[in-house]
């Protein structure tokens, strides 16, 4: 049965960041999508956890304007949230001045009987953290923890207005079109390149600009079977 939760919209100061934790009244609750609703283009979401685990591949900032649209979220995979578990979502104000955050969950309520026969999501998320890129080229590294395939490169419109975004490279291979790239969409998808665990992904980045501007963005990857 589908279930939307009201995340408590919290008004976080200039340049900090807050932990914002809703605990499930009913439950199992297997979280599918996030959406925010306000505070998109200033926010970081530096973690989702479920209890004590992480939901991101890694411990680098994801855009909060990712999770404006659900499309781009599909088959990303979240532990189920039992009865009276937290589920926190840490949060990062770039802005200099107070800034409102705001979001909604949506997910599916799950029936103990129908727990073995629960569909989670093949699909990771990987921030690309924050960077403060200044005039000149500069390449981003991160660094997968689980063995996937990224499908989709994701950078805000905000973010690819200041800052150029030349390649992206897995284990050295260009996986990108820079075509694609060039066009200036938001979201791009990749071809498809193994990373194992431990594996480097590369953003190659350019900036015109004198005034230094902050650069990020997130991958989606499907997660990989190890043999």
């Amino acid at each position: 049965m589908r279930e939307q939760v009201e995340v408590q919209s919290v008004t976080v100061a200039g340049n900090s960041s807050a932990n914002i934790e809703v605990i499930s009244e009913k439950g199992p609750f297997l979280l599918r999508t996030v959406v925010v609703t306000e505070g998109a283009e200033d926010f970081l979401v530096t973690d989702i956890k479920v209890g004590k685990n992480s939901q991101l591949v890694n411990c680098a900032a994801v855009p909060a304007a990712f999770f404006v649209e659900t499309p781009r979220q599909e088959g990303l995979a979240y532990d189920v949230l039992q009865r009276g578990m937290k589920l926190t979502i840490s949060v990062t104000n770039t802005c200099s001045e107070a800034r409102e955050f705001k979001a909604t969950l949506f997910g599916d309520l799950v029936f103990e009987h129908a727990m073995m026969d629960l569909v989670r999501g093949d699909r990771f998320l990987m921030g690309l953290g924050h960077t403060i890129q200044r005039l000149g080229k500069a390449t981003l590294n991160v660094r997968s923890q689980l063995p996937m395939t990224p499908v989709l490169f994701f950078v805000p419109l905000s973010v690819k207005d200041d800052v150029r975004v030349l390649d992206v490279r897995v284990a050295g291979e260009s996986v990108a079109s820079r075509e694609l790239l060039s066009k200036g969409e938001a979201t791009v998808s990749l071809t498809p390149k193994a990373m194992q665990c431990g594996d480097w992904l590369c953003v190659d980045i350019e900036s015109d600009y004198a005034v230094a501007k902050g650069f990020t963005g997130a991958v989606v990857g499907l997660l990989r079977a190890v043999n």
